[in-house]
């Protein structure tokens, strides 16, 4: 390293200059770039420039010749239209999108990193501290779903002056002019980096995620866009085989290379492997310059003297160990926040929002849910100082049904009554319109009450009231949705197959075809279940009976004698398709739960056709809860691979927030 380091740095700014600038950060903390601004920090080589009319293909080679992370694209009218970087390749490289595919279709398509929308949070003025861009990297890398690692630099009047990144912003605070004319290792003890070691910032081996040698291309592809690390590490039990980034992503796709590539023969032709290993114990300046000098990315941290791995160090962690405090802390924390959120899983569907009129009976409620295909209805209820809006669901009238409660009864009787002076929903089942699918499907698991299941979440308005409802067959909507096979991937529904998160049939309670429909409906409040199988004599499973039986009796007036048998009978018509395979993909299941609006479904052997479980839209929340990890939307089987038993531990969130 010391040998590499004697090549120095180019300084930004004259001595006079450096006296000059402001020494604080833009909140009144310690500047560790000594105000340096971002004009002076801006590369002396040319942005990388595009249009709207370039393609893929020619984004790739661009950046991979000029050795640039990001490029400007540039609309017909010349004004900066949003910025293209290297982790739009990797993911166009993962949706297999073909090369000469345009920039404009990419940036409008929904996947791109910095569209036009975005341009506004990751513009900064010529004239900004380097301090103020740093904690603009960081709180868009807390955000996760933007371009965490540039910014646009612009004008006020919209001239465009360059991108600069994070390794950028790496030079920047070893520049030697702003620590007053001194060598980084000469000043250790006055510099930011201080003597910190790279074990003291790197990413330990517990947070790295790797792939053995004998995975493809796409295999790597998906573990860096999932866990959103930009790096994965190559190794097995013999040793390390390289390091892939998103810069090798573009060189790849640049080169035209096949996903289903082997990744260790790829490293083999690929040069310069061996110098992004630095030992774990090197000075921080020392391997931050290391990489400045070698225009790197990532290092990885090896134990002194030996090639065995015990980290990996990037430029983003030496910009968050500038900017001290919570933000950079949070940020090395495991990121559990992708995925759709609620709000806009509801907006999707807002036909399928049931608003009852005051005063409502159960039957009409039965027929209001019947109708519109929910399994919730809002209710305003009277109230001592307000109107309050009350919640009845679907097993409400199951409740009220088997209890023998009249259909003409009024529901709000019902909601204060029988249970338990309950007018509206508990404070911990009104979550804001913000909190992300995964979250909500945790919370339906926890907020259960004893012997009791939950099924929904009141969705908070911005300016209060209620937004909607948020059902267990909203979370089959929203992975129904995905529209790209990365955001199936994020999911984990392109792996998981319905077997592993079904009820197996020996927990699924039963009920006979001669049963009546009112005894097989309470054996669903015994159970504390939503579904029970009608098996006949013979053992073999022949129907389903589910809460949403009592919405159809209760509606329909259906006698409290009528056989399980005779009700089948008479609906076999109006379901839809209730059978899947064990092997069914899990976005498979959630399609047909969504497009059919139902909430179970059958398991059936093939071989036997016979029912080896049931799958319920709860239990596909609960798939999804279950795998929020340290990798976000992954499936339990792939992570317990990657990373061991420890990382699948899973920690349920709170319903906080506005």
């Amino acid at each position: 390293l010391n040998v590499l380091l004697l090549c120095g740095l180019a300084p930004r700014r004259t001595g006079a200059a450096a006296a000059m600038a402001s020494k604080t950060g833009p909140e009144g903390g310690q500047d560790p770039f000594h105000g340096t601004t971002v004009v002076e920090a801006l590369p002396g080589r040319d942005a990388c420039r595009l249009q709207l009319r370039d393609t893929l293909g020619d984004l790739a080679e661009a950046l991979a010749t000029t050795g640039r992370t990001a490029a400007a694209v540039f609309g017909e009218d010349g004004r900066l239209a949003g910025l293209a970087t290297e982790n739009d390749v990797l993911r166009a490289y993962y949706e297999e999108a073909p090369p000469g595919a345009h920039l404009g279709e990419w940036l409008e398509g929904g996947a791109a990193r910095a569209p036009g929308a975005q341009l506004a949070r990751l513009t900064v003025l010529p004239s900004a501290p380097l301090a103020k861009v740093a904690e603009c990297m960081v709180e868009n890398a807390l955000d996760g779903s933007f371009a965490c690692h540039h910014v646009a630099v612009c004008s006020e009047d919209g001239r465009f002056w360059g991108v600069v990144d994070s390794q950028d912003l790496v030079k920047a605070l070893l520049c030697p002019e702003a620590l007053g004319g001194q060598h980084p290792l000469q000043s250790a003890e006055h510099h930011e980096l201080g003597d910190l070691t790279v074990q003291d910032v790197m990413k330990p081996w517990d947070l790295v995620f790797t792939c053995t040698p004998d995975k493809s291309m796409k295999d790597v592809l998906r573990m860096v866009l999932t866990t959103q690390r930009n790096s994965t590490l190559i190794s097995d039990e013999h040793g390390i085989y390289g390091i892939v980034t998103p810069r090798d992503a573009v060189r790849a796709f640049a080169d035209g290379v096949s996903g289903g590539a082997d990744i260790a023969s790829w490293l083999r032709g690929w040069p310069g492997k061996l110098n992004r290993i630095v030992p774990c114990n090197a000075k921080l300046s020392e391997a931050a310059a290391y990489m400045a000098v070698l225009d790197l990315r990532h290092l990885v941290a090896v134990t002194p003297g030996t090639s065995e791995a015990v980290g990996v160090l990037s430029c983003l962690d030496v910009v968050l160990r500038s900017r001290r405090g919570s933000v950079a802390q949070r940020l090395r924390e495991p990121m559990r926040k992708p995925g759709p959120k609620v709000g806009d899983v509801l907006a999707q569907h807002p036909h399928l929002a049931t608003v009852c009129k005051p005063r409502a009976t159960l039957g009409e409620v039965a027929e209001a849910l019947r109708a519109s295909g929910r399994t919730s209805a809002m209710l305003p209820v009277e109230a001592e100082h307000a109107p309050l809006l009350g919640l009845i669901t679907e097993n409400d009238i199951l409740r009220a049904y088997t209890g023998g409660w009249p259909r003409d009864a009024p529901v709000e009787a019902w909601l204060r009554l029988a249970e338990i002076n309950r007018p509206s929903p508990p404070p911990h089942l009104l979550v804001p319109a913000s909190m992300r699918l995964i979250d909500a499907a945790s919370l339906m698991l926890t907020a259960a009450a004893p012997q009791r299941t939950c099924h929904h979440l009141v969705v908070k308005g911005v300016t209060g009231g209620w937004l909607g409802v948020f059902s267990a067959l909203d979370v089959a909507r929203a992975l129904w949705g995905l529209c790209s096979e990365l955001d199936v991937l994020r999911a984990s529904a392109d792996r998981v197959e319905v077997s592993s998160i079904m009820k197996p049939r020996a927990a699924v309670p039963t009920v006979k075809p001669t049963d009546s429909l009112e005894h097989a409906l309470s054996k669903l409040n015994i159970f504390c279940q939503n579904a029970a199988l009608v098996v006949n004599e013979t053992g073999f499973a022949c129907g389903l009976v589910t809460t949403r039986c009592a919405i159809e009796a209760v509606s329909e007036g259906v006698s409290h004698e009528r056989s399980v048998a005779e009700w089948l009978a008479s609906r076999e018509a109006l379901d839809g398709p209730r059978e899947v395979a064990p092997g069914c993909r899990v976005s498979d299941a959630a399609a047909i739960m969504a497009r059919h609006s139902l909430h179970h479904l059958v398991v059936v052997d093939p071989a036997t056709r016979d029912a080896v479980g049931v799958l319920s839209s709860l239990d596909l929340a609960r798939g999804v809860a279950s795998i929020s990890c340290h990798c976000p939307f992954v499936s339990l089987g792939w992570l317990r691979a990657c990373q061991g038993p420890a990382a699948c531990r899973w920690q349920a969130p709170s319903a906080g927030g506005a």
